[in-house]
């Protein structure tokens, strides 16, 4: 069963977690990159932006205490994820 968070754009929905980055993309519409595990089979896996994973590769390819920080997790409704996962989608059709 996933969590729940209340969302004031989205009502009750997913949490889902993000980088601080993919979430600012929401307040900026600017396309950050976006990235998540290949493995996954979720429909909201954990996202980073292209910053986040150049860190994550420097410190090779672990989520080390580094890369974590770095990251700084920020928890978004599924809705949002959404809309951040749209934003990055419009910049690579361009």
């Amino acid at each position: 069963m996933s969590d729940k968070v209340q969302c004031q754009t989205h009502g009750e929905q997913e949490a889902t977690y993000v980088c601080r980055h993919i979430m600012d993309s929401i307040d900026t519409g600017k396309a950050v990159g976006f990235h998540w595990p290949r493995d996954s089979d979720m429909s909201r896996p954990d996202a980073w932006c292209t910053e986040c994973e150049q860190v994550r590769q420097s410190e090779g390819g672990d989520w080390t205490d580094t890369a974590m920080k770095f990251v700084d997790v920020s928890v978004l409704c599924g809705g949002c994820y959404d809309r951040a996962k749209a934003i990055w989608l419009r910049a690579r059709a361009s």
